[in-house]
Formats: structure tokens, sequence, C-alpha cells
């Protein structure tokens, strides 16, 4: 099952979908609340290009009620995670959540996990800033769901100075999404969805250690989207739980595909093979 990031809907990964599918693997995938095609939460309804979520554990209920629901009831022998960016800290939430789906989990891979958050500020981490003094105090004075200081609506991505991906061609497929699909754009975040977001990245790598489920984490040497620090420190205390576990890079920590950006699975061929090429050679493994 694929587990999209933040602003994705779920046409975005056709490709992904393709090369799985011709790995021998079924493939499920969702709209997370709030984004792609699913229903926007009420409080932004009139302003659907805000993201905005009242609480991440809703993500996390959400994934859980899919795979329960959906994936679990089809009987395949082995029931696999791939998650991108938001969808990592989800993911690790859902792992670490103790809910009963997630022991039929066999294994899961992180790409690009969002469990360290960079800021609005350049230099500065969104939770050493953003959401301790601005999110946070937005949310209690009731702007929670108003879309955070200079945040943007939605609009293309830019084929020049893209942050996101070195490939022109990925990204001007992903436009075309957007602008075929106009109910799946998303722009720039609410106060209340950076705060909440903030919190769920740190309790994620706080609660590392109850993870049990073989795990795999990716990160782009290059990110500038997310912090590859919070990755780092969730693998280390996923490593310090139990002996022989980690994330699959040396000393147990993250494996790096050198000279990618964050969007690791729409980059340029070679650095998309390389993440691809990782993860489902990880989660094709034989397990007990």
């Amino acid at each position: 099952m694929l587990v999209s990031g933040r602003t994705e809907a779920m046409l975005k990964y056709r490709e992904v979908v393709h090369d799985l599918w011709h790995n021998g693997f079924s493939v499920y995938i969702h709209d997370h609340r709030g984004q792609g095609q699913s229903e926007r939460e009420p409080a932004v309804r009139s302003q659907p290009d805000i993201g905005h979520v009242e609480r991440f554990d809703d993500y996390v209920a959400d994934l859980d009620t899919w795979i329960s629901a959906e994936v679990l009831p089809a009987g395949h022998a082995r029931v696999l995670l791939w998650a991108h960016s938001m969808g990592g800290a989800i993911t690790a939430r859902y792992l670490e959540s103790g809910r009963p789906s997630v022991a039929r989990v066999q294994a899961a891979v992180l790409s690009s996990p969002m469990l360290g958050i960079a800021g609005l500020v350049p230099g500065l981490s969104a939770e050493l800033f953003s959401c301790s003094l601005l999110a946070h105090g937005a949310v209690a004075v009731g702007l929670g769901a108003s879309r955070h200081l200079g945040g943007q609506g939605y609009a293309p991505a830019p084929l020049k100075d893209n942050i996101y991906t070195g490939s022109d061609v990925r990204t001007a497929r992903m436009n075309a999404v957007g602008a075929t699909v106009t109910t799946t754009q998303l722009g720039a975040p609410s106060w209340g969805w950076i705060a909440r977001s903030c919190d769920a990245a740190r309790a994620a790598r706080e609660d590392a250690g109850a993870i049990t489920t073989p795990l795999r984490v990716i990160v782009a040497g290059d990110d500038r989207i997310v912090l590859n620090s919070g990755a780092e420190t969730f693998c280390r205390r996923l490593a310090e739980a139990r002996p022989g576990a980690g994330c699959g890079g040396p000393g147990g920590g993250p494996l790096v595909v050198e000279g990618a950006q964050h969007e690791l699975l729409v980059e340029t061929d070679a650095l998309r093979q390389r993440a691809m090429g990782l993860a489902v050679d990880f989660l094709a493994a034989p397990r007990p």
C-alpha cells in the first residue's frame, strides 16, 4: 500500500503503481482527508486549496480504516507499506500505535519521511520556530484554519529552480494532473496543519522504539523540504530499542540517495531507480 505526502493525489503515483505492479505487487492507495479528491475539512471547505487537518491522528485512523476495511479482507499473503513524506509521519505513528491491524503488516518503507520539518524562516526548523512560536499561537487565537503567514494558493510546480525534484518531465506530468483534475489542487497549509504536523513528527521520533515492524528509511541527500536529522534521530532510537533493529543504513541509520531532492519517487531516472530499487528489494525479501 502507498501512503502519499502532503498536497498529493493518488493520480500523481500512476508511474509508481505501474512499476510496482510489474514487480508483482498489488497496489492500494488513497487520498488523505483534506487533499486529492477527498473531502476537505469543514473549516476550509470554502477555501478548498488550504491544506488543513483538525487532528493529525485522523490521518492515522484513516490509514488504519483503509487497511482494515479494504486491504486485509482481500486476503493477500503479505501486507506491505511504502510511505512518502507526510505519509512517512502518518505511517510511523500508525506503526507505533499498537492498533490490531499493525500486527498484519510484514514490512514498511518510509521515503523522505516528514520526521523533521524545515521552517518557514530559512535556517530555522519549523519545530523550533514556526510551531512553537507561531503556529501554536495562531491556533490558540482561533486562526488554526487560516493559511500560514505568507502562504500562497495552488500554483503549478516550476520547471526552473524546483526544490522538489530535478525531473522536468515528471514535474510536467504532476502539473498536468492539477490542471486536468482541479479538485486535486492544494496550496500552502494552515497554521493548524503546521502545529499538528510538527507535534506528530516530534512524537514519531520519540516513540520510534515502539515499532516492531521491519523497516527501511530512505532519505534524499539534497532534501530541502524535510530535515534528514529527524529521520536520523528516529532511526537511532529505533536501533537503540532492540538489537538488530534500525532503518537499513550504516549503524542502523537511514539509507541516503545522494544528489536526490525530496521527491524520490518522481526524481530523474537514475536517482529514482536507486530509491525504487532499495525499497522494492526490501519489500520483496522473503520473511517468516
